[in-house]
């Protein structure tokens, strides 16, 4: 997918990831004076036009989620083609990039809770959002932990290989999906980024950590 240095009214700083079929850039939007992530879904990603405009409209639904913990979504409609959306920029970078050892357990589980709180509300509006991983979670500027692009993924793959259906899997699938990745979350953040929750020992946590984290991590 190749990006000019413009699309629409928004003005491409950066390039942040660009694919055959999706591509996702840092923007300015002049209409507000501030930065974004603009990120581009071709057809083809989707499995044809038709889905394209499924996926639109649920981006429009999506768009109206307002939670402290979930990336608000500013703009997102079809052109030339592509359906594109724009979403807050996180400047200090996602989870992935800032985490490289083992955090302080209240912050780890602060962190935690903050996402719970945000998939819990999202899971009220009717919403899932699929795996979570360290590169979806961001920072606000006060420093409360944050989901970008709330389901958008599992919808596009979905889109993609089920016939119009936005997701191949059931809400309680997913959402038992989305508890298992969190769990493994929480895993990385006490123990570190290489931790390997699904190969993990309870030896390994007693080396690792105070007796409190084990019974902690055991219990759950």
């Amino acid at each position: 997918l190749k990006l000019d240095r413009q699309f629409g009214l928004y003005v491409i700083q950066e390039q942040l990831a660009i694919g055959e079929t999706t591509a996702s850039c840092k923007a300015e939007d002049p209409f507000f004076d501030r930065d974004v992530v603009l990120k581009l879904v071709r057809p083809l990603a989707v499995g044809g036009q038709e889905n394209l405009s499924r996926l639109d409209q649920y981006l429009e639904s999506v768009s109206e989620l307002e939670h402290p913990a979930i990336a608000p979504l500013y703009d997102n409609g079809i052109e030339s083609g592509t359906c594109y959306f724009t979403r807050a920029f996180y400047a200090s970078g996602s989870l992935a990039d800032q985490l490289s050892q083992p955090m302080d357990i209240g912050k780890g589980l602060r962190i935690i809770l903050q996402l719970s709180s945000g998939l819990a509300y999202a899971y009220n509006e009717g919403f899932e959002h699929g795996k979570l991983s360290l590169e979806d979670i961001f920072f606000s500027n006060d420093g409360h932990a944050v989901i970008a692009d709330f389901g958008i993924a599992v919808t596009i793959e979905g889109l993609k290989h089920s016939n119009g259906q936005i997701s191949s899997l059931a809400p309680e699938g997913l959402r038992v999906e989305t508890l298992q990745s969190l769990g493994g979350i929480l895993i990385k953040l006490l123990l570190g980024p290489d931790a390997k929750p699904e190969v993990l020992s309870t030896g390994t946590l007693r080396q690792s950590h105070s007796e409190s984290l084990f019974g902690l991590v055991t219990g759950l």
